[in-house]
């Protein structure tokens, strides 16, 4: 195992007349999972932070969404309450 961190797991082994005859050890070495976990964890904050970043330019400019009628009206969407006032084109 490297300088990371890990399990040792150690179980007696038994004969048929319950003597102990030797040990098993198991050694994990946890440190690439770690590393995995933490780069995850990172991921994940980067994608909340663009998330946010995004939704705050969306919030920004959500009153210059506009859309026409097929009259040519000109509809310009309020940020406030969500109603739409027809300005001539």
């Amino acid at each position: 195992m490297g300088a990371g961190s890990g399990v040792v797991s150690v179980t007696a082994l038994r004969d048929a007349q319950d003597v102990i005859i030797g040990y098993l050890l198991i050694g994990t070495d946890n440190t690439a999972r770690k590393l995995v976990e933490e780069e995850q964890k990172k991921s994940d904050q980067r994608l909340r932070d663009q998330q946010f970043y995004t939704r705050s330019l969306i919030e920004a400019n959500i009153d210059a969404i506009m859309t026409t009628d097929p009259s040519g009206i000109l509809y310009r969407r309020q940020q406030t309450d969500g109603s739409a006032h027809g300005l001539h084109t």
